[in-house]
C-alpha cells in the first residue's frame, strides 16, 4: 500500500478582495473592507491531507494441470461361442460366380475325403457332395445327377471334418416349399470347436453359393464344447424344416441357455425367434446336444 502527502494552503483572500473593492461603489467598498478585516483576522492554516492509494489486489489463480486422456481402440475378443449374432469366420466369397465347373470327382490326392448324397436341385435325382483337404485349403466338390459339377475352397477352418445336408426353408404345401436340400460343411477350429458353413446350389449358374448372415458375411457358425457352449441343429419333420442355433453360457449351478430359430430371407439366414432358459450342470445329455451339430445327416460325427 503506498502513501502520498498533498498540502493544501488556505489562500489569503486579501488580494482577491482588493480586486473586488477597486471597481465597486462605497457600500460595496465598505462591505469588502469588513470582509477583508474578517479574513485578515483569520489564521492561515495548512491542511495535510493523506491520500491512501490501494495497490491492486493480487488474485492468485491456480491452473489445474491439463489431463490428456488416451482412449485405447476397442478390442474385439476372440469369440468363444455363437452368440447372437453368431460367431463368424470370414469365408471365401462365392456369390456372383458364373458357369461353375469342376472335375467329375475330387483329385486323386484329396485328403480327409468325406461324401454325402442329397438332392440339391429338387429334380429327384441323386447328387453327391464331397468335402476334402488340399494344399490350398478345404474344398467342397459337387456333382449333380444331371452331370453339373463345381469345386471351390471354403476359406476357413483347419481341415475337413464332415459333410451333410439340411433344409433351411422347407414348407411343404406353400408357394415356396423349399424342396432343394442345403449342404452342411463342418471343419475343425481346434480342440472342442467346429466351424459349420451352409450352402445352396444355384441352378441358373451351376454354382454352389453360401448362405449369409443378416450382416452379409457368409453363414459360418461356431460350434463349441469349451467355455460358452454352442450348437447347430437341422430341424425337419418332412413338412417343415429350418436351422436352430443354441448358446449356453456358464452360470451359477449350470448354464443360461438360448435357442435361436433361423428363417430364410433370400440368401440370408436371420434369427426369427428365440427362447431362453437354464440347463443344470448335471444335465450332461442336454449340454451335449447344445454343443454339437445335430440332425444334419453328417458323413461322420462332428466330434
Amino acid at each position: 500500500m503506498g502513501r502520498r502527502r498533498v498540502v493544501l494552503m488556505a489562500l489569503t483572500a486579501a488580494s482577491l478582495l482588493a480586486a473586488c473593492s477597486s471597481g465597486g461603489s462605497d457600500g460595496a467598498g465598505n462591505g469588502a473592507s469588513a470582509l477583508a478585516t474578517s479574513i485578515a483576522d483569520s489564521t492561515t492554516s495548512i491542511v495535510e491531507v493523506t491520500t491512501t492509494t490501494e495497490a491492486p489486489a493480487t488474485t492468485s489463480t491456480t491452473v489445474a494441470p491439463t489431463t490428456t486422456t488416451t482412449v485405447a481402440p476397442p478390442v474385439t475378443p476372440t469369440p468363444t461361442a455363437a452368440t447372437p449374432p453368431p460367431s463368424v469366420a470370414t469365408g471365401t466369397e462365392t456369390r456372383g460366380r458364373e458357369n461353375c465347373a469342376g472335375t467329375t470327382e475330387p483329385p486323386a490326392g484329396a485328403q480327409d475325403l468325406q461324401a454325402t448324397f442329397l438332392d440339391v436341385d429338387a429334380d429327384n435325382r441323386e447328387d453327391v457332395v464331397w468335402l476334402y483337404d488340399a494344399p490350398d485349403g478345404t474344398h467342397l466338390h459337387l456333382r449333380t445327377g444331371r452331370g453339373v459339377t463345381d469345386d471351390f475352397v471354403l476359406g476357413y477352418g483347419q481341415g475337413a471334418i464332415a459333410v451333410g445336408s439340411g433344409q433351411v426353408d422347407l414348407a411343404v404345401g406353400s408357394e415356396t416349399p423349399g424342396m432343394p436340400q442345403e449342404i452342411i460343411a463342418v471343419t475343425s477350429a481346434g480342440d472342442g470347436r467346429r466351424l459349420v458353413g451352409v450352402y445352396g446350389f444355384i441352378i441358373k449358374t451351376g454354382c454352389i453359393e453360401p448362405f449369409i448372415f443378416s450382416q452379409g458375411a457368409p453363414f459360418v457358425y461356431l460350434v463349441s464344447r469349451t467355455g460358452t457352449l454352442s450348437g447347430l441343429t437341422c430341424v425337419s419333420d418332412g413338412v417343415n424344416g429350418h436351422l436352430e442355433g443354441t448358446v449356453a453360457t456358464p452360470a451359477a449351478g449350470g448354464f443360461d441357455a438360448t435357442r435361436l430359430v433361423y428363417e430364410r430371407s433370400g440368401r440370408r439366414l436371420i434369427p426369427a425367434a428365440s427362447e431362453s432358459g437354464t440347463v443344470a450342470a448335471s444335465d450332461t445329455a442336454g449340454l451335449a446336444a447344445r454343443s454339437d451339430v445335430v440332425g444334419c445327416s453328417l458323413s461322420r460325427p462332428a466330434f
